[in-house]
C-alpha cells in the first residue's frame, strides 16, 4: 500500500534533536506515512541515529556530501524524487511534531478547497523547554482567504 504522506526530513549534525524528531514521526496517531531522512553529510552520531531507526520499515535515508544551505533545494527535490505518498510533510531535524499532527490534517486532505495545509510553530527554549515568544509577525502578509482549522491553517486551492 502506497501511504498517503511523505515526511521529508531535512538534517545536519542534528545529534542533539534527530531523536525527538524522529519519535514525534514514529508516535503519530496517524501511521499511513514514509519518511525520508536528507542527511547532508553530517559528521557527529546523526548517522548512527539515523541507522537506530531504519529498523521500521518506513524509514529510509539518502546521504549526501556535505554541501550546505545553498544545495537545500537539491535535497528536498531528491526525497520527492523517492516519494511515493500524494501529501508531503516537512520536518526539519531539529523540530518536532504533536502526536496529532498528521491525523488532524489528513482528516482535510479530501476537501478539493484545499491544495496546502500547514501548522503552527512555537518556539523553545533548548535549555528548560519553556516556550517563547514567537518573534514579531508581519499582519500584513497573508493569503486573500485564509482558512482557520484550529491547529492547522488550510490554503484554497
Amino acid at each position: 500500500m502506497t501511504p498517503p504522506v511523505s515526511v521529508l526530513v531535512p538534517t545536519y549534525n542534528q545529534e542533539r534533536y534527530l531523536r525527538q524528531c524522529l519519535d514525534s514521526i514514529l508516535a503519530q496517531t496517524y501511521t499511513a506515512w514514509e519518511a525520508w531522512i536528507l542527511d547532508d553529510g553530517s559528521t557527529d552520531e546523526t548517522l548512527r541515529i539515523i541507522e537506530n531507526y531504519q529498523s521500521d520499515s518506513r524509514i529510509h535515508a539518502i546521504r549526501f556530501e556535505h554541501q550546505g544551505m545553498s544545495h537545500a533545494a537539491e535535497r528536498h527535490n531528491a526525497g520527492l524524487d523517492r516519494a511515493k505518498g500524494e501529501w508531503i510533510a516537512l520536518l526539519d531535524g531539529d523540530d518536532y511534531w504533536p502526536s496529532d499532527k498528521l491525523e488532524v490534517q489528513m482528516a482535510h486532505s479530501n476537501d478539493p478547497r484545499f491544495c496546502l495545509m500547514y501548522g503552527l510553530m512555537a518556539r523553545i527554549d533548548q535549555e528548560t523547554g519553556k516556550h517563547l515568544p514567537l518573534w514579531p509577525l508581519r499582519s500584513d502578509v497573508g493569503f486573500d482567504e485564509p482558512w482557520s482549522l484550529g491547529k492547522i491553517g488550510v490554503v484554497p486551492g
